[in-house]
């Protein structure tokens, strides 16, 4: 019994880490077009900033992992990040006429969560050359509700500068790929994933505009010498276009596009001291 605790315990490996974010973000909100009512209104540029508030914050959480060793030639992780709260604080103004505090610089803020995350994966090595990797990854976006910027005026009180509903809905990513050892030097990889958008249907917002993504992967590792290496990777993004209308304060609708395509490339050098 205690030989088979033992490599009960050798098989498992853990692992806990502080995880220390900063952050720094800026929301600017131009006044656009809005019919004119009144002759003040029309003389308001579509250029003016309604909302400019920018700010920064620290954050702080836990990620925590799990590894179990199966075999020599398999094992399956877990992997939970926390999630972390920032609170952006910087400096709003305005450059509405409407508006009592057109120009003035005052103290605001903006609370974001950002999501926890937690992953399964599994690694499998087929034979000498060939590996197969596998992973589901859970994003908690359904903490992003809105975003909103609090205002101090200057006789102290608070006021909701800008808001707008998310509305952000939990989302998963499935992916799997594969590694093969092509000679003594080179290892190749590819591998092909599917990103679910936290965005509801129901709730497209010009504001974050997002979309369902595959993402195409490939790459490979060169090895210099016993020391060194060098990685090299790209990744292809794929998003779904979506036409959508959203209404302003108005009543007013106005049609969107958004698409969600991108070119990741990276390059990594490894030497072992």
């Amino acid at each position: 019994a205690a030989s088979d605790v033992y490599k009960r315990q050798e098989q498992f490996s853990f692992g806990i880490g502080l995880n220390a974010i900063y952050a720094e973000a800026k929301i600017i909100r131009k006044f656009g077009f809005v019919p004119p009512v009144n002759p003040v209104i029309a003389s308001i540029p579509a250029s003016a900033d309604a909302v400019n508030l920018e700010g920064d914050d620290m954050g702080y959480g836990l990620n925590v992992g799990l590894m179990y060793q199966l075999d020599e030639n398999s094992r399956f992780g877990f992997n939970y990040r926390t999630e972390t709260d920032i609170t952006f604080e910087g400096e709003y103004f305005t450059q509405l006429p409407v508006s009592p505090l057109q120009n003035q610089v005052l103290p605001g803020s903006v609370e974001i969560t950002l999501p926890a995350i937690a992953e399964f994966s599994g690694s499998h090595q087929l034979d000498e050359k060939l590996g197969v990797h596998y992973s589901v990854l859970w994003t908690g976006w359904s903490s992003f509700e809105s975003l909103e910027a609090q205002v101090t005026a200057p006789t102290g009180d608070k006021f909701v500068a800008f808001e707008k509903q998310e509305q952000f809905d939990d989302a998963f990513r499935y992916s799997v790929g594969g590694d093969y050892q092509y000679n003594e030097d080179l290892l190749l990889r590819a591998g092909v994933a599917f990103d679910e958008s936290p965005v509801s249907q129901t709730h497209l917002s010009i504001s974050i505009p997002d979309t369902d993504r595959f993402w195409f992967s490939f790459g490979g590792n060169y090895t210099i010498d016993t020391q060194s290496n060098v990685d090299l990777g790209v990744s292809i993004i794929r998003g779904k276009t979506q036409t959508f209308t959203e209404a302003d304060e108005s009543g007013s609708e106005w049609g969107f596009e958004s698409k969600g395509h991108a070119v990741l490339v990276g390059a990594q050098y490894n030497y072992k001291f």
